[in-house]
């Protein structure tokens, strides 16, 4: 689960090159560009090799 700035997500990863993350909770001034920029930057920050990667609003 990860968890601040009043977002509550799920994630799954398979340990390669695949990541579902499912936002279970959040801001309404929160959108879906603003979370997939930040985790785009942070994969290019921590070198990671994610092929795929989703974010689902449930």
């Amino acid at each position: 689960m990860f968890e601040g700035n009043g977002i509550v997500a799920d994630f799954s990863w398979d340990g390669e090159a695949n990541l579902v993350i499912e936002i279970r909770e959040r801001p309404l001034t929160t959108y879906c560009g603003q979370v997939s920029g930040k985790l785009k930057a942070f994969m290019r920050e921590c070198s990671l090799k994610i092929r795929f990667f989703s974010v689902l609003f449930i």
